[in-house]
C-alpha cells in the first residue's frame, strides 16, 4: 500500500494520456522484437523532449498556449492549415500498412 501512495497522480495521468491501446501495442512490439527496437524508443524520447520544450518556449514567449497561437497565426491561410492537418495525420496512415503486415 505504501508503494501506491508514492506513485502519485502523475502516473494515473500518464496512463490515461497514453491509453491502453498504446500500452498493448508497445507490449506486443517488445514481445515480438525484444530489445532490437530500443533505438526507436530513444529517438522518439529525445524528439518528444525537443518538441515539448519548443512548445513551452513559444507559450512563455507569447503568453498563449499552442492552440491559441495556431488559431491566431493560421486563421487566414487555408493552405497552411491543410499542411498542418496532413503533417499530423500522415504518419498514422503510413504506419497502418506496416501494422497489417505484422499480424
Amino acid at each position: 500500500m505504501r508503494f501506491i501512495k508514492n506513485i502519485g497522480p502523475a502516473t494515473i495521468i500518464a496512463a490515461a494520456f497514453i491509453g491502453p491501446g498504446t500500452v498493448s501495442v508497445c507490449a506486443l512490439a517488445g514481445f515480438r522484437h525484444g530489445l532490437t527496437l530500443l533505438w526507436v524508443m530513444l529517438i522518439a524520447m529525445f524528439m518528444t523532449i525537443f518538441l515539448q520544450e519548443l512548445a513551452a518556449r513559444l507559450a512563455i514567449l507569447h503568453q498563449k498556449d499552442l492552440t491559441e497561437l495556431m488559431q491566431t497565426n493560421l486563421s487566414s491561410n487555408i493552405w497552411l492549415k491543410g499542411l498542418v492537418v496532413i503533417l499530423v495525420f500522415l504518419p498514422s496512415f503510413l504506419v497502418m500498412p506496416l501494422m497489417k503486415q505484422e499480424t
